[in-house]
């Protein structure tokens, strides 16, 4: 009765950590991959002059990048600014800069 309850348990939480593990790959953030331009925080201003709190998002695209060092496609979440980055300083250089590996974004 006892290995029954404690096997029970072993699997409820195992079932619990892989939610957890899965709603965290699922929830992306409004972030740029490379650069890492997020939300700014900002005022509304009425005509009352009234200030309400609100968020300035970034310009954030999803985008597919040719990867030259590979010769294979590439898909990431980009903001324009970061866009045009790319094409001044390439793609491999601006993921070094950015501390990410581009094999983990390469489309299939």
């Amino acid at each position: 009765m006892k290995l029954n309850a404690i096997l029970d348990l072993h699997s409820l939480l195992l079932l619990i950590v892989l939610k957890v593990i899965t709603i965290k790959n699922l929830a992306m953030s409004r972030k740029c991959q490379l650069t890492g331009r997020k939300a700014n925080n900002a005022y509304a201003v009425s005509h009352s002059n009234r200030h309400t709190k609100r968020l300035q998002q970034a310009n954030l695209q999803h985008k597919r990048l040719w990867w030259e060092e590979q010769q294979c496609w590439v898909k990431l979440k980009i903001s324009t600014k970061a866009l045009k980055t790319i094409d001044q300083k390439g793609l491999q250089t601006m993921a070094k800069e950015a501390g990410i590996d581009l094999k983990d974004y390469i489309v299939r």
